[in-house]
């Protein structure tokens, strides 16, 4: 090979072939540059929620709400736990819903009632997972149950009726009469999920069934789930355009699987399927695909084994899975999901050796300097590990306290145990000005030496020839 014969090629080579190990290794070492990044002070906060806009950012403590503008940093308002919409997320962002439910639910349950009569539902009821009220996820429906008219009664009876209001007009859109619960609403204000009681035989022992109603003309859709004695209903959800219902439940007992079964809005089924899941299954990608967070054990394991957690997905229209993604460490924290996202996040406590000698602390100091994300070992921050659905494969590694996802997909708020806060872009993507940058000044470091001795050993040569 003739072009190897060349003393000028080989150089060339070798110095393409540096360059490429220090692309390589830059690569490696260097974190996804945030779009912004800043400071609150507030350690021990988390990151809740991302307002629909994607202008907000909303960090929360035990008794207080902190709202935050994500391009400029500033502290826009400060709500306390007291506020009248808490505990809905729609609420957070819209102040005058929050205020309008807060006025409905008062003037309907109007807190004026004896001791023993209760806003409860009756004992086996409330075992099996029932409550007395509902909102729609987007929080303009709230429903609630009743008994000879009355918001409240004995805790041994089971209600009458179920009212669906509508929050913006302040008024009843329905009331669906029969011994009633209300489960979950769909957010167009059509359809909605009760769980109603019947009577078997004639006789006082009665059976628990879920069923869809039509919230336009007061009739029964389908018969969807029976609760069984032993049966307990942790969470029904629809899908953001009202096509699809999902029930999550669990056959209570040890060692039993979780179970999440889905139908259409004209109650046929879709499929049911069951595994060890701790945390509820979530809608991502525009709804299309439902992701299941498999932690190893269920819901009421008493003494659950750890073991290398799962997300499996599903195809929402089909209920054929789509594939999974193990994790290479034990069961996450703390699960991160949003409807519109294809991405899903798992926060874990990876173990990670504090550096003790000399040269790890230099080492720890050159990376924090650098802003480098493997070689800094002392980060006690959690990892995030973000995995991309459709593909089921890791996507990136950052680190952080808390995040949330927006609800577009478009955004990606993390928190460190600092009380700094990062916004990101999705898709993450690597700082390739920096990599190249930093690969040139290394391989420019590497070469350097060799042309300098090179240089001197030519010039060496050249004045002995002139003697």
């Amino acid at each position: 090979m003739r072009i190897l014969r060349s003393r000028r090629c080989r150089y060339a080579i070798a110095l393409l072939l540096t360059f490429a190990v220090w692309v390589a290794g830059c690569w490696w070492v260097m974190p996804v540059r945030p779009r912004n990044t800043f400071a609150t002070d507030r350690s021990s906060y988390l990151v809740a929620d991302i307002s629909p806009d994607n202008h907000e950012v909303l960090l929360t403590s035990p008794g207080n709400e902190e709202f935050w503008d994500i391009m400029s940093g500033k502290k826009v308002r400060y709500v306390q736990a007291n506020f009248p919409g808490s505990g809905a997320a729609a609420f957070d962002w819209d102040v005058s819903l929050a205020s309008q439910f807060h006025e409905l639910r008062r003037s309907v349950l109007r807190p004026t009632q004896p001791d023993e009569m209760k806003s409860a539902a009756s004992d086996v009821a409330w075992r099996k997972g029932l409550q007395v009220e509902c909102k729609s996820e987007n929080g303009r429906l709230w429903a609630h149950a009743f008994k000879d008219g009355q918001p409240r009664w004995r805790s041994n009876q089971d209600p009458d009726e179920v009212t669906v209001f509508d929050v913006r007009r302040q008024k009843r859109i329905v009331s669906l009469r029969g011994r009633y619960y209300p489960f979950s609403i769909s957010p167009d204000g059509q359809k909605a999920v009760t769980a109603v009681v019947k009577n078997t035989n004639g006789v006082e022992q009665s059976q628990i069934w879920l069923t869809l109603e039509s919230l336009q003309d007061d009739s029964l859709r389908a018969e969807l789930l029976p609760i069984l004695d032993r049966r307990r209903v942790e969470a029904g959800f629809y899908s953001s355009d009202g096509q699809y219902v999902f029930v999550f439940f669990q056959d209570v007992g040890a060692g039993t699987p979780s179970k999440l079964a889905w139908w259409d809005r004209k109650g046929e089924q879709i499929a049911t399927i069951s595994g060890k899941w701790y945390e509820k299954p979530t809608l991502i990608n525009s709804d299309r695909v439902i992701a299941i967070y498999d932690a190893g054990y269920g819901l009421h394991d008493i003494t659950p084994i750890e073991r290398k957690s799962t997300w499996h997905f599903y195809d929402v229209a089909t209920g054929g899975e789509l594939g999974s993604w193990e994790s290479p460490y034990l069961s996450g924290d703390t699960v991160i999901c949003s409807h519109g996202s294809k991405y899903v996040g798992l926060l874990c406590g990876l173990e990670r050796k504090v550096s003790i000698s000399q040269i790890g602390m230099w080492l720890d100091k050159f990376s924090r300097w650098l802003n480098l994300s493997r070689l800094n070992n002392a980060d006690p921050t959690l990892t995030l590990i973000v995995i991309d659905a459709l593909n089921r494969s890791e996507s990136m590694r950052l680190s952080a306290q808390s995040a949330q996802l927006s609800r577009d997909g478009r955004l990606l708020v993390t928190m460190d145990d600092k009380g700094s806060v990062s916004v990101y872009d999705l898709p993450l993507r690597k700082p390739w000005a920096r990599i190249f940058g930093f690969a040139a000044i290394g391989t420019l470091g590497c070469f350097a030496p060799f042309a300098l001795l090179s240089w001197r050993h030519r010039r060496s040569r050249a004045r002995s020839a002139a003697q």
